[in-house]
């Protein structure tokens, strides 16, 4: 994931600097030129275009049938046109596989690029350390790291981490974090019971570092420090399209979605595709 987004900062880095609005609408427009692009060439075009009109011209006659009440008529008809639809079903197979590769690598890029909000330099970031239950009432720090400073101290105690519903889910320490010289790339050392959980943090305005990394041990089992999280708000288009988390859809993909899909749509009669 690491390799393909840096892969595709080279081709899209520079979008980074315009709102996030506008690289979303430019991820859109890149998938829907891929979407009919491929499909121009990996398809027989001209039999798409039969095929097209034929249905068309089924669907006159049936109607016609169904007026003149001949039933045998229409069910030859219906026949008909889902033998000419199997055609196009097995037609969209090869452009469909052609996408994947391209349709995947803007759409990893973007979940690391443009899901949340990235910090800037001078603003304060909540950085959180999650923990076991067992584990509330300790002592936690980051070894301070040059050019942040930390609001409230580098050294925390582990309080109680509630769930919506007020019962205890496990322990918690935040710490409120600030780059003193307009941002940079940092990594936070954090100690506990003599262990040392890094975490990277990107503050720069324009790209951030992953937003939670869980850690464990050789053997699977949970670490002393379950997880580390950068708070970073959810980018939401326009600032008003939600997200679905219970399924797993972030803001960002559904404001795609519905570019994207309209766009494919227009672009084909556009570029005369079938």
């Amino acid at each position: 994931m690491n390799f393909c987004v840096t892969l595709m900062d080279y081709v899209l880095g520079w979008s980074l600097h315009l709102p996030h609005v506008a690289i979303l609408a430019l991820l859109a427009v890149c998938t829907a030129v891929v979407l009919t692009g491929v499909r121009k060439f990996t398809t027989n075009q001209d039999l798409l275009g039969r095929a097209k009109a034929d249905k068309a011209r089924l669907k006159v006659l049936m109607r016609a049938a169904k007026q003149a009440g001949d039933k045998e008529a229409v069910k030859r008809y219906r026949a008909t046109n889902g033998e000419i639809g199997a055609v196009g079903m097995k037609a969209e197979l090869l452009p469909l596989a052609a996408s994947l590769i391209p349709i995947a690598l803007l759409a990893t890029w973007a979940f690391s690029r443009i899901g949340y909000e990235p910090p800037l330099g001078g603003e304060p970031v909540t950085i959180k350390a999650y923990f076991a239950t067992s584990e509330i009432g300790n002592l936690v720090h980051i070894v301070p790291p040059a050019g942040l400073e930390a609001k409230s101290g580098w050294i925390q105690k582990i309080g109680e981490d509630k769930d919506a519903g007020g019962k205890v889910a496990g322990g918690l320490a935040t710490w409120q974090v600030r780059a003193t010289g307009g941002g940079g790339s940092f990594v936070l050392p954090v100690r506990y019971k003599g262990e040392t959980f890094e975490k990277a943090l990107l503050i720069d305005g324009y790209k951030y570092a992953e937003p939670v990394q869980a850690y464990e041990k050789a053997g699977g089992e949970k670490a002393a420090c379950e997880a580390i999280q950068i708070d970073l708000p959810e980018y939401k288009p326009l600032g008003i399209v939600p997200g679905f988390s219970k399924i797993g859809l972030p803001p960002w993909i559904i404001g795609y979605l519905i570019l994207v899909i309209p766009l494919s749509f227009l672009l084909k009669p556009v570029l005369r595709i079938h």
